[in-house]
């Protein structure tokens, strides 16, 4: 009869292993589409049997053990980075366009053409100074150059006015990121306190927070044992446990332009910002 048991037993695990297993791939094949969900493997380990006559000791079937996320950190960190300077040269590509329209020159009329005919004219003034219909144009044609940079210097004071603006945008964007991460840090920690396994869903959310704040700045990520990540934004951590120190833009006049920059809500620091697209939109807005 125990021989009986222990032959159901063995089939009863095997069949509940198993089912979960085929749960796991029925996930995986049903959210291949979703660009945020993580690939999960069952992990089966055999089970320990009982002792019986002379003590050998057969197995007593399979249990599913741990389902884990088919995830390389340091992968999932230099892809991070890579976002990050990709979004930063966009930004900066997107405002150079902008720019050169400004100094385009194909209709004939641009600032290089006029800089010419100004030259020109006074070339020609040197020529024949008596001349009171080339001294006129020279005139003319300087007045007219003055004009033009002074539109120029218009559209340039705009366009930094209008990435300046965007910054702001981004800051905002940027804390509300921070504030769901330690939130979703929280989470993490309370559903996976005393259980095997991860959270794999939750886990799945904090990465795609994680990857939408590394298109704004450069990250690291250092996780926790108690499964919590520290965020880092150079070697001031923004994100600790469940507490995010928050981030804020501050708007500062420099010489008569706006200057918006980032700070920690919590200390008014500074933040030292490299990669993505607030580092692109300033240095866009500076240089």
């Amino acid at each position: 009869m125990g021989l009986l048991n222990s032959a159901l037993q063995i089939g009863r695990s095997a069949l509940l292993s198993y089912q979960g297993a085929l749960q796991t791939v029925g996930s995986n094949i049903s959210s291949a589409g979703s660009p945020d969900y993580t690939r999960l493997a069952p992990q089966l380990d055999p089970l320990q049997g009982s002792l019986v006559a002379n003590d050998p000791s057969p197995g007593a079937g399979v249990a599913l053990t741990d389902i884990q996320r088919y995830l390389d950190e340091g992968l999932e960190g230099r892809v991070r980075l890579a976002i990050g300077g990709q979004e930063s040269a966009t930004a900066r590509q997107t405002a150079l366009a902008q720019v050169e329209s400004f100094f385009d020159d194909s209709s004939g009329a641009g600032l290089s053409t006029q800089l010419g005919a100004f030259f020109s004219r006074f070339n020609d003034v040197q020529n024949t100074p008596e001349d009171p219909a080339i001294r006129e144009l020279a005139v003319f044609g300087g007045a007219s150059l003055a004009e033009s940079l002074h539109s120029v210097r218009g559209q340039l004071g705009r366009l930094g006015e209008d990435l300046d603006g965007q910054i702001g945008d981004i800051v905002s964007r940027a804390d509300d990121l921070a504030q769901e991460i330690a939130e979703l840090n929280a989470e993490i920690t309370t559903g996976e306190a005393g259980r095997r396994g991860q959270a794999t869903a939750l886990r799945d959310q904090r990465d795609a927070k994680l990857r939408e704040l590394s298109q704004l700045f450069d990250v690291t990520v250092r996780e926790e044992p108690d499964g919590s990540i520290n965020v880092y934004v150079g070697s001031e951590a923004l994100v600790q446990g469940g507490i995010s120190r928050g981030l804020v833009a501050v708007t500062e006049t420099d010489g008569g332009f706006e200057r918006t920059s980032v700070r920690f809500a919590d200390t008014n620091q500074q933040v030292e910002i490299r990669g993505g697209r607030l580092q692109g939109l300033m240095t866009a807005r500076d240089q």
